[in-house]
């Protein structure tokens, strides 16, 4: 017994190092440092709220720091959402961070002139399966989107936010750039 917690010790604490925020990418990734592959992106989920090193933050706030982790040959921006990828998002979290699991993310979801659309421009379709079931609301202010927990199934979906609304983490995205 003492053999198997010993074991499952050392298995968490590689996985804690592989994911800690300032860790660098696995040698074997194509993704750059700080960030992880997952449903074949590469993403960062900004832990620094949980770790008690930053305050809550808006939205542009969240898209600023996020575009601030652009690296030779990498863009970044807040991430474009899939059904696939959430529902990898929301397993990753479930399993390695268990501690933000009741967390709130910023994502690259932003209304422009009534219109929800991605942070590359792209149009968001207001019937996917990421939104909560009464989201986007016509009649809503919000104007973000924020990935929130439903705790019933261990599954984040995104809700519209106000332009004042802060929250503690976003998932940003890293993009090759275009040669």
């Amino acid at each position: 017994m003492a053999k198997q917690r010993t074991v499952a010790a050392l298995c968490l604490l590689a996985t804690l190092a592989f994911h800690a925020p300032g860790a660098a990418a696995a040698p074997d990734s194509s993704c750059p440092a700080t960030f992880l592959p997952l449903d074949g992106r590469c993403v960062h989920i900004y832990t620094d709220y949980y770790e008690g090193q930053a305050p809550p933050m808006t939205w542009p706030a969240a898209k600023d720091l996020c575009g601030a982790m652009a690296t030779d040959g990498w863009t970044t921006d807040l991430a474009t959402l899939t059904e696939s990828f959430l529902s990898a998002f929301s397993a990753h979290v479930v399993s390695e961070l268990q501690g933000m699991t009741g967390y709130i993310f910023w994502t690259g979801a932003n209304k422009v002139d009534g219109v929800w659309q991605w942070a590359d421009t792209s149009p968001i379709d207001h019937m996917s399966y990421f939104w909560y079931m009464s989201s986007p609301n016509p009649e809503s202010t919000g104007v973000h989107g924020m990935l929130v927990p439903s705790g019933a199934n261990n599954r984040f979906y995104m809700m519209e936010y106000g332009a004042d609304s802060v929250g503690p983490s976003f998932v940003c995205e890293a993009m090759p750039v275009a040669v």
